[in-house]
């Protein structure tokens, strides 16, 4: 139960950085960064703790998983290619 009620809790914060933030001179991320921090500095969450092996697998990233299209069972070969089709895109782009 205190799980949801942390959810809530950063819900109904986020509703409320949002709606000050439109009546502030400076963009929103600045706002929800200046909530952020003030929410971590005077409310007690518990601590997350992650697994870093979620993350780090065997040398390729979960991130590298995510933009290249590569599932967990994926080969490195796919990781190869989809990487030279990403790389060939991002040039494409700059």
């Amino acid at each position: 139960m205190v799980a949801f009620e942390n959810a809530l809790l950063l819900l109904v914060l986020l509703t409320a950085l949002s709606v000050i933030g439109r009546r502030l001179p400076w963009p929103m991320p600045i706002t929800y960064v200046v909530g952020a921090t003030l929410a971590a500095t005077l409310l007690r969450f518990p601590r997350v703790e992650l697994d870093p092996g979620f993350f780090f697998r065997g040398g390729d990233t979960l991130a590298a998983h995510s933009v290249c299209g590569l599932s967990a069972g994926g080969r490195v070969a796919d990781f190869e290619y989809s990487r030279g089709r990403l790389s060939r895109a991002l040039l494409g782009l700059a």
